[in-house]
């Protein structure tokens, strides 16, 4: 602010003060003429015209100032809850895809402890898997909408790790929704360790973008 003052006093001054006045004086032959006081006089009114430009322009870039301010404030809140929208909706997709894992994981054990077949899926047992799989299905519109706008927002890596489900997911759904036979006890264990290890990885980069952008 100090810099804005300076500024404008020495361009101001030089220019309205010692320019214009020397001119004007010259333009009607009266310098030799001109009393002190009438020069104070002059001078004086320069001086707070020179006053008012000042103000001016202190005042326009006080404004000017803040107003970039406030817009990076609310650029920066509205990033900030685009954020935490999207990992919410993120979280509803992989709920949905855990409860569905969770059911065919509750069926196989089921079925081991009584002695069926993997292949052997009664109806019912296949009405409970559609139901949960209805469920993913629909929570499916709420991730597109996260990662595209974490794609917006160019926060690449939650992209990326958020990739690595459409794997899993495929996986299980060609077994449990599409095939004549359920995973195996064991490779539901190991489908819930990958799908924990993904939204972990998930979670930890929207940490690190959401620490990064409110920092």
């Amino acid at each position: 602010m100090q810099q804005i003052v300076e500024l404008s006093q020495n361009f101001c001054f030089n220019i309205i003060h010692e320019n214009n006045i020397n001119n004007m004086l010259k333009n009607h032959n009266v310098g030799r003429y001109m009393t002190k006081e009438i020069l104070d006089v002059v001078d004086t009114a320069v001086k707070i015209g020179l006053g008012a430009i000042i103000t001016g322009i202190i005042t326009f870039a006080v404004n000017s100032k803040n107003h970039k301010h406030e817009k990076n404030k609310y650029l920066l809140e509205h990033k900030i809850q685009t954020i935490e929208t999207c990992a919410e909706k993120m979280d509803e997709y992989f709920d949905a895809l855990q409860r569905l894992l969770s059911k065919i994981s509750a069926i196989v054990r089921r079925m081991n402890d009584a002695g069926i077949a993997l292949n052997e899926i009664s109806n019912s047992r296949k009405k409970q898997i559609k139901e949960r799989d209805k469920i993913l299905v629909e929570s499916w519109s709420t991730k597109n909408y996260a990662v595209s706008r974490f794609r917006m927002l160019r926060a690449k890596n939650i992209v990326q790790a958020m990739h690595a489900s459409k794997k899993l997911q495929k996986a299980i759904r060609d077994k449990a929704i599409f095939g004549n036979e359920l995973p195996s006890y064991e490779e539901c264990k190991r489908m819930r360790s990958e799908l924990n290890k993904i939204r972990g990885n998930v979670h930890e980069e929207i940490a690190l973008f959401y620490a990064n952008e409110s920092a």
